[in-house]
């Protein structure tokens, strides 16, 4: 599908996601990949504590047995609806893990993968951004200018003003 860049992600996620499957969350912000992470996972099913129907999946689990996600992959839910494979890559390059999954993915199953900073042309991301299904998801800081009107929009929406030593602190 696309690059979402870090500033896109709200717009994203506020459309239907439809016809998006393959999503991948990387950059220098791990907590803010995996809170995105956890809103996407909200999104696509219907209860996240479902052990049926959201998989995690951690680098280490992968590393001891790497048919693991293969089978998550090719399982198909036993109650019907909606599933999330979740993985937590870190430093790992898991491309070819990834690939062979996203290829015996049933309907219905999506698959979120939080990555470290990955440079451009990595093969991971190399693939989420090729994939007409995909998204590739930058988690960057977001600069201090729209740090402020962060600030701004979260005060109005709660009906307060901030004093602009207050701004400067937050």
């Amino acid at each position: 599908m696309s690059i979402i860049r870090s500033d896109q992600f709200e717009t994203f996620i506020a459309r239907p996601l439809r016809g998006v499957g393959l999503f991948l969350l990387h950059g220098t912000e791990s907590d803010l990949a995996s809170e995105r992470a956890r809103r996407l996972v909200a999104l696509l099913v219907d209860d996240v504590a479902d052990p049926f129907q959201v998989t995690r999946l951690s680098a280490d689990a992968l590393a001891k047995d790497p048919g693991r996600l293969a089978d998550e992959a090719s399982a198909i839910s036993m109650f019907g609806g909606k599933r999330v494979i979740w993985v937590e890559t870190g430093a790992r390059d898991i491309s070819g893990l990834v690939a062979a999954a996203a290829e015996m993915l049933p309907a219905g199953t999506s698959l979120i993968v939080e990555a470290d900073n990955l440079k451009k042309g990595s093969a991971l991301r190399t693939f989420f951004e090729s994939r007409p299904n995909a998204a590739a998801i930058e988690c960057y800081a977001p600069p201090p200018a729209s740090l402020g009107q962060m600030v701004d929009a979260e005060a109005a929406r709660a009906g307060v003003r901030v004093a602009p030593e207050a701004r400067e602190h937050l």
